[in-house]
């Protein structure tokens, strides 16, 4: 048995640009950054934490190593953001009906407050650990999840041209109804030649 440990740059803060702080708060934690806000009051409540993205193709990989979810209705994850139209498409661990089901989603924003719909789910998928991959060849953005960081699902497909033409990525939380903490460990932009 080969033991693969992956070597990745602790994350900082101040390595992205905030989107949408309001009553949320980010903190830089134990080489991780920790993200916290508030209830959104029945509706979307994102807190991004983005940079610009690259040229394509590349492959962006996340990591949420800890998350203390309240209640339901709780959303973090990878996500593409157009800075100018203000949509967001996002890869998503939601908490659904209860904080006991769970589902990993492609869903769609309007903007930081207002969700559009989602595009495709993976009912009651892995929940102990979550990893979040998007692929994006120019053309198309590969949403993906994992249990381990090493064997993924791909879940969805995405046209840029359909929802978002994206210039950030970064990774998020949405407070839907109640309060909540997700540490983030591990965030990676891989370019390809």
């Amino acid at each position: 048995m080969v033991n693969l440990i992956r070597a990745y740059k602790p994350l900082q803060a101040a390595d992205f640009t905030i989107v949408n702080l309001g009553s949320h708060a980010v903190a830089n934690q134990c080489n991780s950054v920790a993200m916290s806000g508030g209830a959104g009051v029945g509706q979307s409540n994102i807190t991004m934490l983005a940079k610009p993205i690259p040229a394509t193709p590349y492959t962006v990989t996340l990591h949420a190593k800890d998350f203390q979810l309240g209640a339901a209705y709780y959303g973090y994850g990878l996500c593409f953001r157009d800075s100018v139209g203000k949509h967001i498409a996002a890869n998503v661990c939601y908490s659904g009906g209860s904080i006991y089901s769970n589902t990993s989603r492609v869903e769609a924003y309007y903007d930081v407050n207002i969700i559009a719909g989602a595009f495709a789910s993976a009912p009651d998928w892995i929940w102990d650990q979550q990893w979040f991959r998007v692929k994006d060849n120019g053309t198309n953005l590969y949403f993906y999840i994992s249990a381990d960081g090493v064997n993924w699902f791909l879940l969805y497909t995405l046209s840029r041209a359909t929802w978002v033409t994206p210039d950030q990525v970064g990774f998020f939380i949405d407070p839907f109804s109640a309060a909540a903490v997700v540490l983030f460990d591990s965030f990676e932009i891989n370019e390809h030649a």
